[in-house]
Protein backbone atom coordinates (compact mmCIF):
# COMPACT_ATOMS: atom_id res chain seq x y z
CA UNK A 1 0.00 0.00 0.00
CA UNK A 2 0.76 3.48 -0.71
CA UNK A 3 0.55 6.74 1.39
CA UNK A 4 -2.63 8.40 -0.39
CA UNK A 5 -2.88 11.98 -2.16
CA UNK A 6 -5.84 13.66 -1.29
CA UNK A 7 -5.29 15.34 -4.64
CA UNK A 8 -4.83 12.00 -5.90
CA UNK A 9 -7.31 12.02 -9.58
CA UNK A 10 -9.56 8.86 -8.96
CA UNK A 11 -10.18 9.74 -5.35
CA UNK A 12 -11.41 13.27 -6.84
CA UNK A 13 -14.27 11.28 -9.11
CA UNK A 14 -15.21 8.59 -6.45
CA UNK A 15 -15.86 12.13 -4.14
CA UNK A 16 -17.30 13.65 -6.59
CA UNK A 17 -19.47 10.59 -8.32
CA UNK A 18 -21.03 10.25 -4.50
CA UNK A 19 -21.42 14.12 -3.65
CA UNK A 20 -25.17 13.93 -4.31
CA UNK A 21 -25.91 11.07 -1.52
CA UNK A 22 -24.14 13.51 1.37
CA UNK A 23 -24.29 16.71 2.53
CA UNK A 24 -21.37 18.91 2.26
CA UNK A 25 -17.98 17.63 1.77
CA UNK A 26 -15.97 15.02 3.17
CA UNK A 27 -13.94 16.07 7.03
CA UNK A 28 -10.95 14.41 6.80
CA UNK A 29 -9.43 12.74 9.50
CA UNK A 30 -5.84 12.09 8.00
CA UNK A 31 -4.31 10.92 4.55
CA UNK A 32 -6.95 7.65 4.69
CA UNK A 33 -9.53 8.40 7.26
CA UNK A 34 -12.73 10.97 6.84
CA UNK A 35 -16.40 11.01 7.80
CA UNK A 36 -19.11 12.42 6.05
CA UNK A 37 -22.94 13.35 6.43
CA UNK A 38 -24.81 10.59 4.27
CA UNK A 39 -28.31 12.56 3.38
CA UNK A 40 -30.48 9.01 4.49
CA UNK A 41 -27.91 7.14 7.10
CA UNK A 42 -26.25 9.84 8.74
CA UNK A 43 -22.85 10.05 9.84
CA UNK A 44 -20.52 7.42 7.98
CA UNK A 45 -16.80 6.84 8.35
CA UNK A 46 -15.01 6.87 4.62
CA UNK A 47 -11.13 4.73 4.61
CA UNK A 48 -9.39 5.12 0.90
CA UNK A 49 -6.47 2.46 0.50
CA UNK A 50 -4.44 2.42 -2.76
CA UNK A 51 -2.41 -0.58 -3.95
CA UNK A 52 -0.52 -1.47 -6.84
CA UNK A 53 -0.33 -5.09 -7.58
CA UNK A 54 -2.63 -6.49 -4.71
CA UNK A 55 -5.68 -4.90 -5.88
CA UNK A 56 -8.06 -8.32 -4.85
CA UNK A 57 -6.04 -8.82 -1.95
CA UNK A 58 -7.17 -5.36 -0.55
CA UNK A 59 -10.87 -5.70 -1.75
CA UNK A 60 -11.05 -8.60 0.29
CA UNK A 61 -9.55 -7.37 3.28
CA UNK A 62 -11.98 -4.34 3.21
CA UNK A 63 -14.45 -6.51 2.89
CA UNK A 64 -13.62 -8.68 5.87
CA UNK A 65 -13.25 -5.75 7.82
CA UNK A 66 -16.74 -5.09 6.93
CA UNK A 67 -18.17 -7.95 8.31
CA UNK A 68 -15.89 -8.32 11.06
CA UNK A 69 -17.15 -4.88 12.28
CA UNK A 70 -20.65 -5.87 12.09
CA UNK A 71 -20.39 -9.19 13.47
CA UNK A 72 -18.96 -7.23 16.70
CA UNK A 73 -21.28 -4.78 16.35
CA UNK A 74 -24.43 -5.64 15.08
CA UNK A 75 -26.79 -2.64 16.83
CA UNK A 76 -24.97 -0.12 14.72
CA UNK A 77 -24.90 -1.82 10.95
CA UNK A 78 -26.48 0.97 9.68
CA UNK A 79 -25.23 1.01 5.87
CA UNK A 80 -26.15 -3.41 6.02
CA UNK A 81 -29.36 -2.23 6.78
CA UNK A 82 -29.97 0.63 4.64
CA UNK A 83 -29.25 -1.73 1.82
CA UNK A 84 -31.83 -4.41 2.82
CA UNK A 85 -34.39 -1.90 3.41
CA UNK A 86 -37.15 -0.55 1.29
CA UNK A 87 -37.16 2.97 3.10
CA UNK A 88 -33.30 3.85 2.10
CA UNK A 89 -32.85 2.86 -1.99
CA UNK A 90 -29.73 5.18 -2.35
CA UNK A 91 -27.69 3.87 0.31
CA UNK A 92 -24.06 3.55 -0.04
CA UNK A 93 -22.09 0.47 -1.64
CA UNK A 94 -19.78 -1.00 0.90
CA UNK A 95 -16.99 -0.99 -1.29
CA UNK A 96 -15.80 1.86 -4.37
CA UNK A 97 -12.95 0.94 -6.89
CA UNK A 98 -11.41 3.42 -9.05
CA UNK A 99 -8.02 1.80 -10.66
CA UNK A 100 -6.24 0.77 -8.20
CA UNK A 101 -7.92 2.93 -5.46
CA UNK A 102 -10.48 1.59 -2.80
CA UNK A 103 -12.84 2.71 -0.43
CA UNK A 104 -14.84 1.70 2.43
CA UNK A 105 -17.75 3.00 4.32
CA UNK A 106 -18.64 2.09 7.80
CA UNK A 107 -21.35 3.83 10.40
CA UNK A 108 -19.53 6.27 12.09
CA UNK A 109 -19.71 5.62 15.95
CA UNK A 110 -20.73 8.61 18.39
CA UNK A 111 -18.43 8.45 21.36
CA UNK A 112 -15.26 8.93 23.02
CA UNK A 113 -11.95 6.34 22.71
CA UNK A 114 -11.47 4.56 26.12
CA UNK A 115 -7.68 6.34 26.23
CA UNK A 116 -9.43 9.64 26.59
CA UNK A 117 -12.09 8.88 28.58
CA UNK A 118 -9.52 7.55 31.13
CA UNK A 119 -7.13 10.49 30.78
CA UNK A 120 -10.28 13.07 31.59
CA UNK A 121 -11.31 10.69 34.60
CA UNK A 122 -14.89 9.69 33.10
CA UNK A 123 -15.30 6.32 32.62
CA UNK A 124 -18.29 5.66 33.79
CA UNK A 125 -19.52 2.79 31.66
CA UNK A 126 -19.28 -0.69 32.56
CA UNK A 127 -17.15 -1.34 29.01
CA UNK A 128 -15.91 -4.59 29.58
CA UNK A 129 -18.74 -6.93 29.27
CA UNK A 130 -19.60 -5.49 25.68
CA UNK A 131 -16.12 -6.17 24.59
CA UNK A 132 -15.58 -9.00 26.14
CA UNK A 133 -19.12 -10.06 24.24
CA UNK A 134 -17.85 -8.43 20.66
CA UNK A 135 -14.83 -11.16 21.54
CA UNK A 136 -16.69 -13.90 21.79
CA UNK A 137 -18.34 -13.15 18.64
CA UNK A 138 -15.04 -12.86 17.01
CA UNK A 139 -13.57 -15.48 17.81
CA UNK A 140 -16.08 -17.91 16.62
CA UNK A 141 -16.10 -16.58 13.24
CA UNK A 142 -12.58 -17.88 13.74
CA UNK A 143 -10.40 -14.46 13.94
CA UNK A 144 -8.99 -12.58 16.50
CA UNK A 145 -8.93 -8.71 16.72
CA UNK A 146 -5.32 -8.43 16.46
CA UNK A 147 -4.71 -5.25 17.78
CA UNK A 148 -6.82 -4.52 20.79
CA UNK A 149 -5.97 -1.14 22.87
CA UNK A 150 -8.12 1.60 24.48
CA UNK A 151 -7.73 3.47 21.07
CA UNK A 152 -9.56 0.92 19.28
CA UNK A 153 -12.56 1.33 22.37
CA UNK A 154 -15.27 3.46 21.73
CA UNK A 155 -17.52 4.22 24.63
CA UNK A 156 -20.75 5.30 23.30
CA UNK A 157 -23.89 6.55 25.24
CA UNK A 158 -25.34 2.67 25.75
CA UNK A 159 -22.94 0.09 24.67
CA UNK A 160 -19.05 0.18 24.55
CA UNK A 161 -18.04 -0.80 20.65
CA UNK A 162 -14.57 -2.25 19.43
CA UNK A 163 -13.18 -0.79 16.18
CA UNK A 164 -10.62 -1.25 13.70
CA UNK A 165 -10.44 -4.75 12.44
CA UNK A 166 -7.60 -3.67 9.68
CA UNK A 167 -5.31 -6.40 11.65
CA UNK A 168 -7.74 -8.95 12.22
CA UNK A 169 -5.84 -12.42 11.90
CA UNK A 170 -7.13 -15.74 11.34
CA UNK A 171 -6.96 -18.62 14.66
CA UNK A 172 -4.54 -20.94 14.07
CA UNK A 173 -2.26 -19.53 10.94
CA UNK A 174 1.82 -19.15 11.88
CA UNK A 175 2.26 -15.28 13.00
CA UNK A 176 5.47 -15.53 10.57
CA UNK A 177 3.25 -16.02 7.55
CA UNK A 178 0.57 -13.44 8.00
CA UNK A 179 0.41 -11.17 4.74
CA UNK A 180 1.43 -7.90 7.55
CA UNK A 181 3.07 -7.65 10.93
CA UNK A 182 1.07 -5.11 12.97
CA UNK A 183 1.67 -4.83 16.52
CA UNK A 184 0.69 -1.97 19.51
CA UNK A 185 3.63 -2.76 21.54
CA UNK A 186 2.74 -2.01 25.00
CA UNK A 187 -0.60 -4.11 24.57
CA UNK A 188 0.21 -7.06 21.76
CA UNK A 189 1.15 -10.52 23.59
CA UNK A 190 4.81 -11.27 23.48
CA UNK A 191 4.15 -14.17 21.07
CA UNK A 192 2.59 -11.43 18.43
CA UNK A 193 5.32 -8.75 18.95
CA UNK A 194 8.01 -11.73 18.33
CA UNK A 195 6.12 -13.62 15.17
CA UNK A 196 6.55 -16.92 17.55
CA UNK A 197 3.38 -19.42 17.37
CA UNK A 198 0.09 -19.23 15.74
CA UNK A 199 -2.46 -16.75 16.31
CA UNK A 200 -5.02 -17.82 19.26
CA UNK A 201 -7.89 -16.11 20.58
CA UNK A 202 -5.38 -15.65 23.80
CA UNK A 203 -3.54 -13.05 22.15
CA UNK A 204 -6.52 -11.15 22.05
CA UNK A 205 -7.56 -11.23 25.70
CA UNK A 206 -4.07 -10.91 27.19
CA UNK A 207 -4.26 -6.97 24.92
CA UNK A 208 -7.67 -6.59 26.44
CA UNK A 209 -6.10 -7.57 29.87
CA UNK A 210 -3.52 -4.96 29.31
CA UNK A 211 -6.04 -2.54 28.43
CA UNK A 212 -8.35 -3.33 31.22
CA UNK A 213 -4.82 -2.21 33.15
CA UNK A 214 -4.56 0.65 31.38
CA UNK A 215 -8.52 1.74 32.30
CA UNK A 216 -7.10 1.85 35.98
CA UNK A 217 -3.79 3.55 35.15
CA UNK A 218 -1.93 0.96 36.34
CA UNK A 219 -0.13 -0.18 33.25
CA UNK A 220 2.49 -2.83 34.08
CA UNK A 221 4.65 -1.52 31.46
CA UNK A 222 3.97 1.69 32.58
CA UNK A 223 4.75 2.11 35.97
CA UNK A 224 2.55 4.78 38.10
CA UNK A 225 4.70 8.73 37.13
CA UNK A 226 7.29 7.26 35.31
CA UNK A 227 8.85 6.76 31.91
CA UNK A 228 7.68 3.66 29.72
CA UNK A 229 10.09 0.79 30.58
CA UNK A 230 11.26 -0.62 27.31
CA UNK A 231 13.60 -3.56 28.97
CA UNK A 232 10.27 -4.94 30.51
CA UNK A 233 8.69 -4.35 27.15
CA UNK A 234 11.44 -5.88 25.42
CA UNK A 235 11.76 -9.06 27.57
CA UNK A 236 8.13 -9.71 28.23
CA UNK A 237 9.18 -9.39 32.24
CA UNK A 238 7.10 -11.72 34.78
CA UNK A 239 8.19 -9.24 37.50
CA UNK A 240 5.60 -6.64 36.90
CA UNK A 241 2.96 -5.54 39.49
CA UNK A 242 -0.60 -6.19 38.43
CA UNK A 243 -3.35 -3.69 39.81
CA UNK A 244 -5.28 -4.98 42.61
CA UNK A 245 -8.41 -4.03 40.78
CA UNK A 246 -7.82 -6.30 37.78
CA UNK A 247 -10.01 -9.58 38.07
CA UNK A 248 -8.68 -13.22 38.60
CA UNK A 249 -9.40 -14.26 35.33
CA UNK A 250 -7.06 -11.21 33.87
CA UNK A 251 -4.46 -11.79 36.27
CA UNK A 252 -4.44 -15.72 34.95
CA UNK A 253 -4.18 -14.61 31.11
CA UNK A 254 -1.38 -12.07 31.89
CA UNK A 255 0.54 -14.87 33.68
CA UNK A 256 -0.39 -17.90 31.27
CA UNK A 257 0.77 -15.93 28.11
CA UNK A 258 4.39 -14.66 29.76
CA UNK A 259 5.02 -17.93 31.31
CA UNK A 260 4.16 -19.62 27.76
CA UNK A 261 6.57 -17.12 26.20
CA UNK A 262 9.47 -17.84 28.65
CA UNK A 263 8.83 -22.03 28.14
Amino acid sequence: MALLSLNDANLKALISSLADEFNGDPKWLSQEVFRWHHKKIGWLKGRCITATNTEQTIYTRLSKEQDLDALCNPKRDAIHNAQNSTQHTSAPKAIYKKEHLHLSFLHWIHGDTLSNEVRQGNVQHPWLQDIEQSLARLHSSGFIHGDIKPNNIIIGRKQAHLIDFSTAMPIGQHFKHLPFAATSPSYSSPQQKTLQGRVCPSDDWYALALTLCASFKSHPYYPRHSTPSSRAIADHSNAFQLPAELPARYHMIIRNKLRAYHQ
